[in-house]
């Protein structure tokens, strides 16, 4: 049984318990190994650590040789078969996430079930990154480094950044591989400058934002890939589990329990809107049926979670930034207030705001671009613009009303 991470070999004991070999592909090498074993020892963690607390999750083992076998680039380890199958919830239709009926809001108050063991099930550590076993005691938990499967690994060893005092950190920390990686050519390479004034505004409203300043007390698990089809259910709408743990990591509670992928996700998202969507609604619903207000409120103030989820990408559209702004509306700098196209005018506003930037120079160099020449063209398209607007005012007010 092939994905596109791993590959799953099923092992059938005579008892009839089933188990599944959970390989991690790897393509001419890459990953390297010591990231494949670090992930795949995260995973093992986290699932124990999830299983211990009566999550609906599959229980995990390691081979005697630790999930390394005479090919130091087979990485696998064993783990439970669930039941049922998993989960494709439409987005629209009679009863879908974005009109939801009977089925999806049993969906939905399933998962805040679950969500609720995983709130019951916390860390007890105040940083911020991967569960591993304790390398001074391999039967305890400690929080290592963050692993992501979104190109915010550094490229040379030691790979992964962390682990973190705050989110603050933790995403000042990923802005800046991002930034690396766009100067170096990995990310963003159509809408290189561009891509790179993007994060360096991201960078000034993380590090302007208390709330994730913040240093948590314990953490919990959560869930990096939650779009939806790592729900197992048995054809009913009942939960059987949840899979597809790689990558999962540790972190506060605020962002631990803001909304899943598979709920937020929506066209008016996409938009740049911050808008509760029906299937949010619902889930804050079902926390409060359940007397857990404070997981309802990780929904109804999780939204700058959700915009700083696609650090390391860019689209040459409005919408990213307008959902960045609104969300960061509380600590924004009164005096950043970009263009709202990611146009020349954008362009040349960041650039100036962000001048001292020594790097930004250099890409600026690199890339060829004029800045006097462009705050010139942006001064003669925008007097062109007011010019004809002035003389379609004019027209309007010369039509005779009858």
């Amino acid at each position: 049984m092939y994905n596109g991470i791993n590959v799953h070999f099923p092992v059938i004991f005579d008892d009839g318990f089933k188990w599944l070999l959970r390989v991690r592909q790897s393509h001419n090498g890459y990953p390297p190994p010591e990231i494949q074993k670090f992930v795949v020892r995260s995973e093992v963690t986290a699932l124990t650590i999830l299983k211990n607390g009566g999550v609906l999750a599959p229980d995990a083992w390691y081979p005697l040789s630790d999930g390394q076998s005479s090919q130091p680039d087979l990485c696998y380890f064993f783990c439970q078969l669930l039941n049922g199958a998993s989960l494709n919830i439409p987005k629209r239709g009679i009863d879908a996430l974005w009109t939801p009926g009977p089925e999806i809001k049993h969906i939905i108050e399933e998962y805040a079930r679950i969500s609720i063991l995983i709130a019951d099930t916390p860390i007890s550590s105040s940083l911020i990154g991967c569960p591993i076993p304790d390398p001074d005691d391999p039967h305890h938990r400690s929080i290592g480094p963050l692993a992501t499967h979104r190109s915010l690994n550094m490229i040379q060893p030691p790979y992964f950044p962390g682990p973190f005092n705050n989110n603050q950190e933790r995403y000042l920390a990923q802005i800046d591989i991002a930034l690396d990686h766009v100067f170096n050519g990995h990310l963003c390479q159509r809408n290189t400058l561009d891509a790179y004034l993007w994060h360096l505004e991201l960078r000034e409203l993380v590090g302007l934002c208390d709330m994730l300043a913040e240093k948590p007390n314990k953490v919990y698990i959560k869930h990096a890939d939650d779009k939806g089809d790592h729900l197992m259910g048995d054809g009913e709408g009942n939960l059987t589990g949840i899979i597809d743990w790689e990558w999962a990591y540790a972190t506060t509670k605020e962002e631990a329990f803001s909304s899943p992928y598979f709920c937020f996700t929506h066209n008016r998202y996409y938009a740049g809107h911050n808008f509760m969507t029906p299937a949010e609604e619902l889930l804050i619903q079902a926390y409060e049926r359940f007397g857990r207000k404070d997981l309802a409120d990780c929904i109804r103030n999780g939204k700058i979670y959700q915009r700083l989820s696609h650090i390391g990408t860019f689209e040459p559209w409005p919408c990213p930034q307008r959902g960045v702004l609104e969300a960061s509306a509380q600590w924004k700098p009164a005096n950043l207030k970009p263009p709202a196209k990611f146009d020349k005018s954008w362009r040349v506003y960041l650039i100036d705001r962000y001048r001292d930037n020594e790097t930004l120079q250099e890409l600026i160099k690199r890339e060829a671009w004029d800045q006097e020449k462009g705050r010139a063209e942006v001064k003669s398209e925008r007097e062109k613009w007011l010019e004809e607007r002035k003389e379609k005012c004019k027209e309007h007010s010369s039509v005779e009303i009858s």
